[in-house]
């Protein structure tokens, strides 16, 4: 699927997921793209470090972290959100299930994952640390989306 077909479609499918593969550079250039399309663009590591450094409890910082990814992602009016920077999700203090996170918000809004790593049978991974920190989207049907073309 391209840009251009994801711009015009609406949600109808049980999970809107999407993934684009791309290295550092050519990464930066999807980001910019996306955003001249009025695509909603969120650095996840960014914005949740930013809401949990205001968390003063640690025994809250994991329901601190659902709730501020969930209010991140789903409290837009956009349809399409494209997001980045996933490694924080994994932090194991946070207790995160972020496939399933993300699976759930894909349910209300087409969700874009920018991808720079490796990916196999609709497993996102980090090459170095496949088995351990993953985002597992092997029950569902993970969508590509080429962006390459158009940017």
């Amino acid at each position: 699927m391209t840009l251009n077909e994801l711009l015009g479609k609406t949600i109808i499918e049980r999970h809107n997921l999407f993934y684009t593969k791309c290295n550092s550079d050519f990464c930066e250039k999807i980001v910019r793209m996306l955003k001249k399309n009025q695509i909603k663009v969120i650095n996840v590591g960014y914005e949740l470090a930013q809401q949990l450094d205001k968390t003063k409890d640690p025994k809250i910082i994991s329901l601190e972290a659902h709730e501020s990814l969930k209010n991140l992602l789903e409290s837009t009016e956009d349809k399409i959100i494209a997001i980045f920077n996933l490694g924080i999700l994994f932090e194991p203090i946070l207790n995160l299930n972020p496939g399933q996170i993300l699976k759930n918000i894909s349910k209300t809004k087409i969700l874009i994952i920018i991808w720079e790593n490796e990916v196999e049978n609709n497993i996102l991974h980090w090459t170095s640390q496949k088995d351990k920190y993953n985002l597992d989207f092997s029950d569902i049907d993970l969508k590509t989306i080429e962006i390459e073309n158009e940017v």
